[in-house]
């Protein structure tokens, strides 16, 4: 069940590929900060898997996350780029990560859930 929710756009990373591997980011959390490490490998297509999948629904209808209409239906968010995600205790993280033209890459957080 998603408790609250905060539908933060914000433009994290607008750089060259050579320095996003390292990154770091700094979201509010009680708990730290979020490497580049903890959604670069997570599909936002998996979350499915990992949270009920009511309250996946919810996360893709309040913040109008739409897929790509493609073969395997990919989820995107701003700048048509692929959504991923990082899940730090019962808070989810959404962003978009991809490459926006050749060797220029950018990150946004799209939104934050906290589920019970």
């Amino acid at each position: 069940m998603i408790k609250k929710y905060e539908i933060a756009k914000a433009l994290l990373f607008d750089n060259t590929d050579d320095t996003l591997y390292n990154s770091t980011f700094n979201i509010k959390l009680p708990h730290g900060s979020i490497n580049f490490d903890d959604f670069a490998n997570n599909n936002f297509e998996k979350l499915a898997d990992i949270i009920r999948i009511d309250d996946f629904k919810s996360i893709v209808e309040t913040a109008g996350f739409k897929t790509d209409g493609g073969f395997l239906n990919l989820y995107q968010g701003s700048d048509r780029l692929r959504l991923y995600y990082a899940k730090k205790d019962n808070d989810i993280f959404v962003f978009a990560f991809g490459e926006f033209q050749p060797q220029r890459y950018k990150v946004y957080l799209e939104g934050v859930w906290e589920v019970k």
